[in-house]
């Protein structure tokens, strides 16, 4: 078994430079064959390694900007991590209640 997640994989240039969509594709075919090929698309995979392969991905180019989207199978994992020149940031969405006001009694 194993936890499944749903990955979206997004590649944007960083300060405007240009990279080679190509070799990236190339070296997420090399990271794993079986995770990663399927990893960028909306079905559920299981990539355990997804931060040190990010990492060493966005070393490799560093002109670009990696955006990668996860789902997990809990409703509350949900997360978005950035990686550039072989550093991250990981972001988790906060939920915030309206506020009550009197006025929205039905």
């Amino acid at each position: 078994m194993g936890y499944l997640t749903k990955y979206k994989l997004t590649v944007k240039r960083h300060k405007g430079k240009s990279f080679n969509m190509p070799a990236i594709q190339k070296e997420l075919r090399k990271i794993n064959q079986e995770e990663v090929l399927y990893a960028i698309w909306p079905e559920s995979q299981k990539w355990y390694n997804w931060k040190t392969d990010m990492v060493r991905l966005s070393t490799l180019h560093p002109n670009a900007h990696f955006i990668l989207n996860g789902e997990g199978e809990e409703s509350d994992d949900l997360w978005k991590a950035h990686f550039v020149a072989g550093k991250h940031a990981m972001y988790r969405p906060t939920l915030k209640w309206p506020r009550y006001l009197e006025v929205d009694l039905l």
